[in-house]
């Protein structure tokens, strides 16, 4: 947790890595979706709907979540960077 390592450690920056090859990209996102509304509850089956599990938006995404977070430090969120590495 991104807040927690700043609180309790002070931390500088921050480096989101993906890479290509993901066991997890080998679902279809459907599939994945289906299985996530198995496990979570129906209120939320419109935020699944919404996930999109391909590997270079997922770093897109994961910095624009982090940069549009109201508690994490504006100094944090500036410096952020994302990469997606190609494995294959």
């Amino acid at each position: 947790d991104i807040l927690l390592l700043d609180t309790a450690f002070g931390i500088d920056e921050v480096v989101i890595v993906h890479h290509t090859d993901c066991g997890s990209l080998k679902f279809t996102n459907e599939e994945l979706r289906e299985r996530t509304k198995a496990r979570v509850d129906k209120a939320h089956w419109e935020e699944i709907e919404d996930i999109d599990w391909d590997a270079n938006t997922d770093v897109k995404g994961d910095l624009e979540w982090l940069r549009g977070n109201k508690v994490i430090r504006q100094e944090i969120k500036s410096t952020a960077r994302g990469f997606l590495f190609d494995l294959k």
